[in-house]
């Protein structure tokens, strides 16, 4: 399963979306990042309901959990603690903390008059400075040190959700670990 998940990810193939199940994409990416976790010792706790199901690209929406999920391995370093959870939910609701910092825009939501599918991907490390955040979409921004990094993540991130007319936030808190939010518009697809 590793092997087949490895070459499935590492194949060059054209943007395609079709109805995937939100859990099993994670749990592949999951699979694919084993040994960095086990290296970090970090844990990754998914609440993600089984039947949760979205349209998307599957090679980008992969793409788009390795790079959220290596910049919270990078942000809360040994022992991090990463949590994705996902819902369907109406139109108009989010979840952002109280008194966090946002940086993106959750506004795309109100485009669309059906649910969409919020994705939490939440972090416990240190949190995003302030004066850090407006920057963290830009392209070849990072703050680790040379060589460990392109600043490309965040990036990709967006243009991934943009290609699935998406959106997203990060929201964090000093000392309180950072939070991504996604939002994917639920797409009626004919049988």
């Amino acid at each position: 399963n590793i092997v087949r998940s490895l070459l499935e990810f590492g194949s060059k193939q054209n943007f395609q979306k079709r109805q995937l199940n939100l859990l099993e994409i994670i749990e592949e990416t999951q699979t694919i990042l084993g040994n960095l976790l086990r290296q970090n010792s970090a844990s990754l706790t998914l609440n993600i309901p089984e039947t949760l199901t979205l349209h998307a690209d599957k090679q980008r929406l992969q793409q788009l959990f390795i790079n959220l999920i290596q910049n919270a391995l990078q942000a809360a370093g040994e022992g991090a603690e990463i949590r994705i959870s996902a819902s369907l939910c109406d139109r108009g609701v989010s979840m952002i903390p109280d008194g966090a910092e946002v940086a993106g825009d959750l506004k795309c939501v109100n485009d669309y008059d059906s649910s969409f599918i919020e994705i939490l991907v939440s972090d416990n490390g240190p949190g995003i400075p302030a004066d850090n955040l407006s920057k963290i979409f830009d392209p070849f921004f990072t703050t680790n040190e040379p060589g460990y990094g392109a600043g490309l993540g965040l990036y990709i991130v967006q243009e991934i959700m943009q290609e699935h007319d998406g959106c997203l936030a990060i929201a964090s808190r000093p000392d309180k670990g950072t939070q991504v939010i996604l939002l994917l518009p639920v797409e009626e697809v004919e049988s």
